[in-house]
């Protein structure tokens, strides 16, 4: 009750003394105990949030609440942890390959690295081995750790050094070659195996940690624009979220293909950045804190006729103006996972052709 007072109003001070239970209350030694705890508290004032306000008397001994470090108390706890199997080790080691596993979904605490199952089988046709020196950390990998998505695989890129390739892989591959790859199977492990065809090269000058946050957000954009929209010249494409790795990497290819960008960001610097990293004009650029965007983008179409396509990533009624800023025969990516984890339900007017 006291705390909650003290939080309440901080102009006062509100004093606890808890007296030995073991003693008549009224006694000389209590007297001088709240003597002392009235003079501990008042001396100095009443403006100082560091002074002390809750004391104890046991045995004689006049005490007050503090924390310390207790070296005895440390070494047990390493010791209990030594003991349930979690221990440091290096992250490469010659002759154990390691791999990270969730043992309690949406525990941190339980993320732990043990053998990797794999490791001693036969590497498969057409697979290359890779050592890996960096992997690619997004938001799904955090929403998988956080146990927030039905999924067991953390991490599915990664960048490092080729340590052996199989069957045909040889003809593209060989020991040494800097690469990155999608992992395919999501595991953070020490080594990593995957189809050729999953791996790339990387410039001797570019750095492991700069190429691990390649293969998701480009293999992601590519799909989604060529595969699924067949995104062609001339058209429009509404790029949500235009600053983050698949935003990027999205514009990069729709100035390649020579489509019309028209994106939305989340703050003043963001849109800047857009501007002075890949020339789009400042007309083309709109807000994702509000569906104010909605508005704007049929405004800058020809007769409010809306975009070709659509990389959403927006949710809740962002996703609903977002779905309304088609044009007739448009293609609509959603590559969030908030609305579809919740199985959201869309407005049919859109498919209205009359």
């Amino acid at each position: 009750m006291l705390r909650t007072c003290r939080a309440d109003n901080s102009s006062k001070r509100y004093i606890l003394l808890d007296l030995d239970h073991n003693e008549e209350p009224w006694t000389l030694s209590s007297i001088e105990a709240i003597g002392r705890a009235v003079q501990a508290a008042f001396s100095q004032g009443t403006s100082s949030a560091s002074h002390d306000s809750e004391y104890a008397v046991r045995n004689g001994t006049f005490l007050v609440p503090r924390v310390g470090y207790d070296s005895t108390t440390s070494e047990v706890v390493k010791l209990s942890q030594r003991s349930s199997g979690a221990e440091l080790q290096p992250f490469l080691q010659t002759e154990r390959s390691l791999r990270l596993f969730i043992q309690t979904p949406g525990l941190l605490d339980s993320l732990v690295f043990k053998d990797d199952p794999e490791a001693q089988e036969p590497l498969p046709e057409s697979y290359v081995e890779i050592e890996p020196r960096a992997f690619g950390l997004n938001f799904r990998g955090i929403m998988v750790g956080m146990g927030q998505m039905e999924e067991p695989q953390m991490g599915l890129e990664c960048a490092g050094v080729v340590k052996r390739a199989q069957g045909s892989a040889a003809i593209h591959f060989k020991a040494g070659d800097r690469v990155c790859a999608l992992t395919g199977h999501g595991h953070w492990a020490s080594s990593t195996r995957v189809p050729w065809t999953s791996a790339a090269r990387i410039p001797d000058q570019m750095g492991f940690d700069i190429a691990a946050s390649i293969p998701m957000v480009f293999v992601t954009a590519y799909y989604c624009l060529f595969e699924c929209a067949h995104l062609e010249p001339g058209e429009k494409v509404l790029i949500h979220a235009a600053s983050g790795g698949v935003g990027q990497a999205a514009i990069v290819l729709a100035q390649w293909k020579q489509a019309t960008i028209f994106a939305s960001v989340s703050t003043p610097e963001k849109k800047q950045f857009l501007m002075d990293t890949y020339q789009i004009p400042e007309d083309h650029i709109f807000s994702s804190r509000d569906p104010s965007f909605a508005r704007h983008v049929k405004a800058a179409t020809m007769d409010g006729r809306g975009v070709d396509g659509v990389l959403n990533s927006l949710a809740g009624e962002l996703l609903d103006e977002t779905w309304h800023c088609l044009a007739p025969y448009g293609r609509f990516l959603e590559i969030g996972k908030k609305d579809i984890q919740s199985n959201k339900h869309l407005e049919m007017r859109l498919f209205n052709t009359q």
